[in-house]
């Protein structure tokens, strides 16, 4: 019996040691995590694509820049759209992700829906409505006058928008691409986009636009799944994280 004592502790401790070793937090507050699983959004210029096989643009920039800084590897993980990206978090499929959120809503890191995000806002997009500049669009002064006219919006902000427009006002789509072709169909009058985007419509659809109604600034928060990493281990990388990012260079920002 003691010798069967002995070979199941020596076990358990072996157990104990690896799973420290891959995947701790030391009490500084850093962590021993190696790599990340990061969901991507797919044909999503100039936030997220793929060209030659390699991820690009604002959030794939992002990703490296900050996470090279704590020597962690990525894997990103391409999905169609933003909400199936966001899904794949909550269940522990993926180990991180971006999120969105207005300014609104406040800074807090977020605890429910297992994930863990940073406090600290990683950048801000302006956020407002879009038309087309030949269109005869007078310049909004307040959200209650949009209901005089068609609007399009991305599906992650139904809830959104739903709570001040008529539903048969909207039209939702999954991504960018879809919002500019929507527009340039001539199916609603105007889109909820942001200034950055709305110069890369310019440049790949030859698509001039105005900017109607400014309605906020949205946020972008790098978030962590419990269900993958553990709730420790993501609270503790979603401070790190945070901290990391103060200061980071403008020019991940950039679009080629």
């Amino acid at each position: 019996m003691e010798l069967i004592s002995i070979k199941t502790f020596a076990v358990a401790a072996l157990i104990l040691s690896l799973t420290t070793i891959a995947f701790s937090a030391r009490a500084d507050g850093s962590t021993d995590v190696k790599s990340l699983r990061i969901g991507m959004e797919k044909g999503n210029p100039p936030w997220s694509y793929q060209a030659g096989g390699a991820w690009l643009g604002v959030n794939a920039n992002l990703y490296r820049e900050t996470l090279a800084k704590h020597k962690i590897d990525i894997e990103f993980v391409g999905y169609d759209n933003y909400l199936r990206t966001l899904s794949e978090l909550k269940l522990g499929k993926i180990d991180a992700a971006g999120k969105y959120r207005s300014t609104e809503v406040g800074q807090q890191t977020s605890s429910g829906d297992g994930m863990r995000c940073a406090s600290t806002p990683i950048y801000h997009r302006p956020w407002g409505l879009f038309g087309l500049s030949s269109a005869s669009l007078p310049e909004l002064t307040d959200i209650n006058q949009l209901k005089n006219y068609r609007v399009g919006a991305l599906y992650a902000s139904k809830k959104t928008y739903t709570r001040f427009m008529p539903i048969d006002k909207l039209t939702f789509v999954r991504n960018s691409p879809q919002l500019a072709r929507l527009l340039q169909s001539g199916r609603v009058d105007l889109v909820s986009s942001t200034p950055l985007l709305a110069e890369q419509w310019r440049k790949d659809y030859q698509l001039e636009t105005k900017e109607v109604l400014r309605l906020t600034t949205i946020t972008f928060h790098l978030c962590f799944s419990t269900r993958s990493l553990g709730v420790d281990e993501a609270t503790r990388l979603a401070d790190l994280i945070d901290l990391g990012l103060e200061g980071s260079s403008p020019r991940i920002f950039d679009y080629p």
